[in-house]
């Protein structure tokens, strides 16, 4: 079930770095009176709200594919108002018009607020382990551009619901705090309605399922990282800088770049890393500005302090890394959740602590979220998850770990909102065979 952004007038929903003409979510502003807004919505499949039938207590699964390229979306699974309607594109291509009634409320830890059951039973195309995951807060599921969710989905009521997402909501008190402090409170989270689930007929009894199954030859492929002893891992800080504005083109963009370096050559190669290593990123998004520069965040070599047992407790520390992968330079600890960032970066300066959230993707390799600032796991994530798109605490740091498997050659780490990553928020690694 692919999820697309999109915008009135056959444009995209909009990137966040857009002319100056736009504002961040690439919405016209109005400056005059009588201009209107650009329409954002999303699709799926194509198609505009389809409807999606089902039984009673019947278990199906949906895979939901982020196609979009800015919005983060917050999906849960919750009843129809009953006034609600919406136009359904079937295969015909004519909207069929109908009125929902409103399903009964049946809140608890893990339901939508109508009964809806949701287990997640995949990320990024990799099983969790060892059980899938009960969603609680009234089932939602953070899912950042670029990203994928395999749901298990039961409803035991009769009804319609709809699957929507929304900046907040859920059972907890606060939840939009909640969640708009976790992605940063500039960060755009797509609301709206997505379709919709019509939940009729004979009732069936269908099990969810209770395990995950193992993926065939990932043995190694999956080994856990937590387990690598310090010493055998090469460390490297991937930072998202974001600054003032500047000239292209005739119009005004954000300068967006990764550790102070615009991706203006396709030809730089900011880390080199051996074939078969085990690496360990801290993915910073704490700060506005430019830093300083791709050595700018490593200072004369300081102590790493010592780290607690990685599977007890999240990491709490990562250091500079140099191009070649030798290990340099300290930590300290900037504040921002209690999360360790490399000394030695001048990010604009105390006090401008970034808003805007920034979802990292790596190419080539999965990679094993191994802790942290967010302090545990987080609303996109569990310590010790398999991603290759996670979002990132803001302001805050995850530190990852990922073993460069099978292939050698350049490849790219990059922020997934393709308005900041097509305008620099991007880098080049290379794996290279040693031997």
């Amino acid at each position: 079930m692919p999820l697309y952004g999109g915008g009135g007038g056959g444009g995209g929903g909009g990137g966040s770095n857009q002319a100056e003409s736009k504002d961040d979510k690439g919405e016209t502003a109005e400056e005059e009176e009588g201009e209107s807004e650009v329409l954002h919505f999303a699709t799926v499949n194509g198609q505009y709200q389809p409807i999606v039938q089902a039984q009673p207590g019947e278990a199906f699964r949906v895979r939901l594919i982020h196609g979009g390229n800015n919005d983060h979306m917050h999906v849960s699974l919750i009843p129809a108002d009953a006034t609600a309607t919406a136009t359904a594109t079937q295969g015909t291509g004519q909207g069929e018009r109908r009125e929902y009634s409103t399903a009964e409320d049946h809140s608890g830890g893990g339901k939508a607020s109508g009964g809806c059951t949701l287990l997640t039973l995949a990320r990024d195309g990799v099983y969790l382990r060892p059980v899938p995951r009960l969603q609680g807060g009234g089932g939602h599921v953070v899912i950042a551009p670029g990203s994928r969710a395999d749901l298990a989905v039961r409803c035991d009521e009769a009804g319609v619901y709809r699957l929507a997402s929304s900046k907040g909501g859920g059972d907890d008190e606060g939840e939009e705090g909640s969640i708009r402090s976790y992605l940063g409170q500039a960060t755009d989270v797509f609301e709206g309605t997505l379709a919709f689930v019509d939940v009729g007929g004979d009732a069936l009894d269908m099990d969810l399922p209770e395990e995950s199954p193992a993926a065939a030859g990932s043995d190694r492929l999956l080994q856990d990282l937590r387990d690598i002893p310090d010493d055998e891992v090469s460390r490297f800080v991937f930072e998202f800088n974001a600054a003032d504005k500047v000239p292209h083109l005739g119009n005004m963009y954000t300068w967006y770049g990764v550790n102070g370096v615009q991706y203006t050559n396709a030809s730089h190669v900011m880390r080199r890393v051996p074939l078969g290593s085990v690496e360990e990123w801290v993915i910073v998004n704490q700060r506005k500005g430019r830093g300083e520069g791709e050595q700018g965040c490593r200072p004369p070599p300081l102590p790493t302090p010592p780290r607690p047992n990685a599977k007890e407790e999240p990491i709490d520390a990562g250091t500079g890394g140099s191009q070649n992968g030798d290990d340099e330079g300290g930590a300290v600890d900037e504040g921002g959740g209690g999360g360790r960032v490399p000394v030695g970066c001048g990010r604009g300066g105390p006090g401008e602590v970034t808003a805007d959230g920034h979802p990292f993707h790596l190419h080539v390799n999965h990679f094993q979220v191994v802790g942290s600032s967010w302090g545990g796991d987080g609303p996109d994530w569990s310590v010790g998850d398999w991603r290759d798109t996670i979002s990132i605490p803001t302001p805050g740091n995850v530190t990852i770990r990922w073993r460069a498997d099978d292939f050698t050659g350049e490849a790219v780490a990059h922020c997934h909102i393709f308005g900041h990553s097509d305008t620099g928020m991007m880098m080049n690694f290379e794996i290279f065979d040693s031997i």
